[in-house]
């Protein structure tokens, strides 16, 4: 018997991820996408209340910086061409299974980055926040792009979700409780946590979806205000070092995408 891995949830919302991820992956299974942990399920209570999610372990270790250091040459060009199958096949599952099955489809300004940038903003400095109206006013302006381009995205690629093989192989890819119906130009950022523009053009050029004129620019907004979670965490946990890195982050990625147009900053720092 093989070993599992039991997730409980601690707060609501954790509750809800756990339960459409456990529901989500025999269907990412029976559409061939790759690399997804299999024989999931949900536990539940006496009473029908979900307390736990479970699927089988995936062997590896997760993609960090200092792993992805190690990997060169066709090592580096196998796991662009693994990421690239994944999010391929990942984003092409029709949108009508993945609605079925409760998936969230926010309108990623109005709904997600407008209000946590409210919520922030006392905790933020003055030319950060100004610099996050600037750039939120042409990130608003892509919606008719962001909605022609929707497919079910992860919504949280990370080195930690990214797991390799002793020979750099991707061995699993984990976490789906964020996963979404949305703009796949989420994921392409993603690929910027622990990685490179460099590798993420190598995922790209082996992508089998079509990647918009528009798609670089949104991965640019994304990437750049991702510390705005690491902001949020912080002040949710009390740790001032991590609010004090997100907020640190936040402000040198925004004063680089003003000066630049578009820009992607450094991979986020260690949490």
């Amino acid at each position: 018997m093989g070993a599992y891995v039991v997730r409980v949830p601690n707060h609501e919302r954790a509750t809800a991820g756990l339960a459409r991820e456990a529901a989500l992956l025999p269907v990412l299974a029976a559409h061939g996408v790759p690399h997804v942990p299999t024989e999931a399920a949900l536990l539940r209570d006496a009473d029908g209340a979900p307390i736990a999610a479970v699927h089988r372990y995936v062997e590896g270790e997760p993609l960090t910086r200092a792993r992805l250091a190690t990997m060169r040459g066709a090592r580096r060009e196998r796991l662009a061409r693994q990421l690239a199958a994944f999010l391929g096949a990942l984003h092409a599952v029709p949108l009508a299974e993945t609605r079925a099955l409760g998936a969230p489809e926010p309108e990623l300004w109005s709904e997600m980055y407008a209000p946590l940038i409210t919520e922030l903003r006392p905790h933020l400095g003055a030319r950060t926040a100004t610099a996050l109206d600037v750039l939120g006013a042409r990130f608003a302006a892509t919606e008719d792009e962001r909605r022609a381009a929707r497919a079910l995205v992860h919504a949280d690629i990370a080195g930690a979700h990214l797991l390799v093989d002793a020979d750099g192989a991707l061995a699993g890819i984990i976490d789906y409780g964020d996963a979404m119906i949305g703009d796949p130009a989420l994921d392409f950022a993603g690929l910027l946590n622990e990685a490179s523009r460099a590798l993420r053009e190598r995922v790209l050029a082996h992508y089998p979806g079509r990647v918009d004129a528009g798609a670089r620019d949104r991965a640019a907004w994304y990437i750049t205000v991702a510390p705005l979670y690491a902001v949020r965490e912080g002040l949710a946990r009390g740790d001032a070092a991590l609010l004090e890195r997100g907020r640190r982050t936040l402000a040198a990625r925004v004063t680089v995408a003003l000066a630049a147009g578009i820009s992607v900053g450094e991979p986020l720092p260690p949490r």
